[in-house]
């Protein structure tokens, strides 16, 4: 990262993705999710970079299954970054 970059207090949706290497849609879909919160400068949507270290820091360690494939530490798949391993899962039968 330039000097310039590692000044900067916010990334456009673009810097972001270049620099965190993540879709645009991905993005987006964080968002919705409220797991990255965006700011809006007229038209242009912007993210802190106090938020994007935020963000970053949350998500869950990766481990190698024993086949090679990258796996979420502590996590099912699919399920939210900040999902608590420790509570069931609303669909574990019980219904």
């Amino acid at each position: 990262m330039s000097e310039i970059e590692s000044k900067r207090n916010a990334y456009t949706i673009k810097e972001f993705s270049s620099i965190y290497g993540v879709s645009r849609s991905f993005i987006y879909k964080e968002v919705a999710r409220g797991n990255l919160e965006v700011r809006k400068a007229g038209r242009r949507t912007l993210i802190l970079s106090s938020v994007a270290d935020r963000w970053l820091q949350s998500l869950p360690f990766g481990v190698a299954s024993k086949n090679g494939q990258h796996q979420e530490e502590g996590f099912a798949s699919g399920a939210s970054s900040f999902a608590d391993p420790a509570r069931p899962s609303s669909d574990a039968g019980g219904r």
